[in-house]
């Protein structure tokens, strides 16, 4: 629909009754025509994530993290399939999908056609995402707006005001991942609407036909990265704790630009008649078809659940770790030891001398990570010195409750006033439900306030301590 209304004379000749349309001044038609879509379409990317996650909601994900992962996967392949492998491979969206379906053969013809193009339009492009995106994140215009702006004229209750002064914004990795990998952009010459177009599979894609672009998308992505590091340290949270998972799937979505750049390099091959090289891309996409069907039998098993081996090969090195061990545990040890080649795995509190790798036993450690990336060497990566989480006993105890089972009845926040009339209505409403009015104000001016030295140093009213789980 918004890519009729861009194309609005066209769609005036299919539909008659549409005529009238051309009968508008100029200046009308001109913002129906350029304006009006690009609003339209930004309202539809805007509500797309929205959508999604309704949809995962209705198709009876249970829990908030599968619609995320839900979201996150449906966002994804709506860009790869809309925007890249239709309105990518021909200027009209239209005359994408008719070809493809009577031809499904000519998909690599429409990408070694079509991709080439583009290349030299995505080396600046890289750049100028990198700069304005990441400096867009860093700025936080919106968050600026809301807080300073909105805030003041939405906020009408201490507990608001509190709200938005103390909580993060939130992050929904499920539009994170696909917006990171995705950047909006207006291309040039192939279609007048926004397009959006992913970061790591386009550098990936483009890196056999123009192998320049793979430096200004690595200084892109580097920008990416100092933003959303900074982000996601100091100013947004996470709402929805999808225990990581979100990760491999990006990792797998990398492998689309893997099979892409095969699939245009087979047809670039195939138009330039040269059977060498296509045998040889043939081969390769084999090879990388069959290489992903072992690594996803490899790890989909251990994404969810780990093997139980784990637990005593931890167990022994923790008791290696304190010295205390026993005949199981001498046994653990001294397989652990023959499979990574040293005479004894307990761990040293004392430092050892560091020596520069030699080459062979870099390629030695590149060709076998059963012994040099097992458990124990991973286990040493991880920081073991960060302070120690302790629950309550009440908090262990309605850990795994449903929330309504635990929660206690809202605490009523109302602002002091000077004539008294606030102290009036809690010396009331506290015989039926828990009512303050500490620690908000009204001003000379009939504002409300909420300070943080309003309350003598002590901490607000409904300020609960945050539970680490």
């Amino acid at each position: 629909m918004v890519g009729a209304i861009s194309q609005i004379s066209y769609l005036t000749q299919v539909a008659p009754f549409l005529s009238f349309i051309n009968n508008c001044p100029k200046v009308i038609l001109g913002v129906i025509t350029n304006l009006l879509p690009v609003i339209l379409l930004s309202v539809l990317m805007a509500l797309l994530p929205v959508i999604l996650r309704f949809m995962g909601k209705f198709a009876g994900r249970a829990t908030l993290s599968l619609i995320e992962l839900h979201c996150h996967e449906s966002y994804f392949w709506f860009q790869v399939i809309q925007v890249f492998l239709v309105t990518t491979m021909t200027s009209a969206a239209s005359a994408a999908v008719p070809t493809i379906i009577k031809n499904p053969g000519s998909l690599t013809t429409l990408l070694a056609q079509n991709l080439p193009l583009a290349a030299n339009f995505y080396i600046s492009y890289f750049i100028l995402q990198g700069l304005t995106f990441s400096s867009g994140a860093l700025l936080q215009i919106v968050g600026l707006v809301l807080f300073y702006v909105l805030g003041k004229v939405l906020d009408t209750t201490p507990r608001k005001l509190y709200n938005r002064w103390s909580s993060l914004s939130s992050l929904g990795w499920g539009t994170v991942f696909p917006v990171i990998e995705y950047v909006n952009n207006i291309p040039p010459v192939w279609s007048p609407l926004t397009l959006s177009r992913l970061l790591t599979v386009i550098s990936i894609t483009y890196s056999a036909i123009a192998p320049l672009i793979l430096g200004f998308a690595t200084i892109g992505l580097l920008l990416f990265y100092f933003a959303f590091r900074y982000n996601l340290l100091f100013v947004n949270s996470s709402g929805v704790d999808t225990r990581g998972m979100v990760y491999p799937k990006a990792l797998q979505h990398t492998l689309v630009g893997c099979y892409l750049a095969a699939l245009s390099l087979i047809g670039l091959f195939g138009i330039r008649a040269a059977p060498g090289p296509l045998v040889l891309m043939v081969i390769f996409l084999i090879f990388m078809i069959l290489y992903h069907i072992s690594l996803n039998s490899a790890f989909r098993p251990l994404l969810l659940y780990l093997p139980r081996s784990l637990e005593a090969e931890e167990d022994a090195l923790l008791r290696a770790e304190s010295g205390v061990t026993s005949a199981s545990d001498g046994r653990v040890e001294a397989h652990m030891a023959e499979k990574n080649g040293v005479e004894n795995v307990k761990l040293s509190k004392e430092p050892t001398p560091v020596t520069a790798p030699s080459k062979t036993f870099l390629f030695k450690k590149f060709l076998r990570p059963d012994i040099y990336c097992d458990y124990a060497a991973m286990r040493r990566l991880v920081p073991h010195d960060f302070a120690e989480i302790r629950y309550s006993p009440e908090v262990e105890r309605d850990a795994y409750q449903h929330p309504a089972v635990t929660n206690v009845t809202p605490l009523l926040w109302v602002p002091h006033d000077e004539m008294g009339v606030s102290g009036q209505e809690c010396a009331h409403t506290n015989k039926v439900t828990p009512i303050t009015d500490e620690g908000a104000h009204f001003d000379e001016k009939g504002r409300l306030l909420w300070a943080d030295d309003t309350t003598g140093g002590r901490h607000p009213p409904i300020w609960e301590e945050k539970i680490y789980y």
